[in-house]
């Protein structure tokens, strides 16, 4: 009688197993490219970002103009743009607060500085990197136009900040170098403001016409910390009312620091959506400075991720070879994202990095069918086998009985 049909050797079951997953990584390389692996990359990444604990930063905190401060009349008095010499006095207080480094979130193009403040403004032992304002998008003229810097002061320290939502209109990444209308490569204001301090005054960048690095040049993740409860904040005006105090001299939260000073007020419109939420401008560059500095990179699309990725489906092909046939389709398909979502969360939050699980879950996925489906034809096979065999038999047993005469009624 022929035997059931059995499972294929084990090296036979995963040499098939990595060549269908081999045939799906293929697969996933061509899809990198579409807008729908874009949005499941992206969907990924927001759950992720959401799914970590929030907690405030050690090095950057915020010095932000509220909507109380901007209505003030003893400050800015709702007025627009806001008055230079209010915001010098604050800028001054946060300089004498002792911060390593400070960032100026503020379009001070129209400024009229005098030879004191700019030699207030720009001291070397605090190094402060201003807001170069990008007045046009790329996307429009071929690159940005860029307003001055205090009014054009010659050797300042700055940066660009201007972000690009993406196709879902959130703002996810960022760029540390971008070029203006005349093909000059500009650092961004996060960038500068990391590099300075890290490594102090002289590590600012400027204006260049030489290519950036591949890395530099092209847009990068932020690794978004939280929402404004990631920082530490205090308003502009508390700051004043602060800064002048002996206890504020002796210990205060800014002092050695990464300060930044912004606007979270409605006039300003500088509100955009992220994938923690809307954020203000300054929250943003303050999650962006946090990305740069070290321990807070996030890895996009790392060499070693479709190893990992690879190496996570035969540990599941190999688990998967000794559950009995009837179960391994469903385990297959229950088990295999949980693991691969565990696995990607260790990632996320322990490398800075994100595994791409789909491909290898995918080829388990087909591989499994079409072992069960191998498996189901050869019973069916044998099955009708078992049938025919049956029949014969039962064929040869009509045979071999002896044939009863018929009797009638009255014999």
């Amino acid at each position: 009688m022929p035997q059931p049909a059995r499972r294929p050797k084990f090296w036979r079951y995963v040499a098939h197993g990595l060549f269908w997953m081999a045939v799906c990584e293929g697969i996933h390389l061509g899809l990198q490219q579409t807008s729908f692996y874009e949005r499941m990359v992206n969907a990924n990444l927001d759950a992720l970002l959401a799914s970590r604990n929030v907690s405030v930063s050690p090095n950057v905190f915020v010095i932000w103009v509220t909507e109380d401060d901007y209505r003030n009349p003893g400050l800015f008095a709702g007025a627009s743009p806001l008055k230079q010499e209010v915001l010098v006095s604050i800028i001054k207080a946060v300089i004498t607060s002792g911060p390593k480094a400070v960032g100026v979130d503020f379009d001070t193009s129209a400024w009229k500085t005098d030879r004191l403040n700019r030699e207030e403004l720009l001291r070397k032992n605090t190094p402060i990197v201003w807001a170069q304002a990008a007045i046009e998008t790329p996307e429009a003229t071929g690159g940005l136009d860029l307003a001055k810097v205090m009014g054009g002061v010659p050797g300042v320290c700055s940066g660009v900040t201007a972000y690009f939502p993406d196709e879902d209109g959130l703002v996810r990444e960022y760029q540390s170098y971008l070029r203006d209308q005349t093909g000059e490569f500009f650092p961004s204001l996060p960038f500068n403001l990391a590099e300075v301090y890290a490594r102090g005054p002289g590590a600012c960048r400027k204006n260049t016409r030489q290519s950036p690095s591949k890395d530099a040049a092209e847009p990068q993740l932020i690794n978004y910390r939280g929402g404004a409860a990631a920082f530490g904040h205090l308003s502009a005006g508390a700051l004043l009312k602060l800064a002048d105090s002996p206890d504020w001299k002796r210990s205060n939260p800014l002092a050695g620091k990464m300060v930044l000073l912004g606007g979270a007020y409605q006039a300003a419109r500088d509100s955009y959506p992220t994938p923690v939420g809307y954020l203000f401008g300054v929250d943003i560059l303050a999650n962006t400075v946090q990305s740069r500095l070290s321990g807070g990179e996030l890895t996009h699309g790392p060499a070693w991720n479709s190893a990992l990725g690879y190496l996570e489906g035969v540990v599941l092909l190999v688990a998967f070879y000794f559950i009995p046939q009837r179960w391994g389709l469903l385990v297959t398909i229950l088990t295999g994202p949980i693991y691969g979502l565990v696995v990607n969360w260790f990632a996320f939050h322990w490398g800075g990095a994100f595994l791409s699980f789909a491909p290898s879950f995918i080829g388990l996925i087909i591989f499994k069918s079409i072992d069960y489906a191998r498996e189901h034809r050869e019973l069916v096979r044998e099955n009708g086998r078992l049938t025919y065999e049956l029949g014969k038999l039962r064929a040869g047993k009509a045979e071999e009985e002896p044939v009863r005469p018929m009797l009638r009624r009255g014999d």
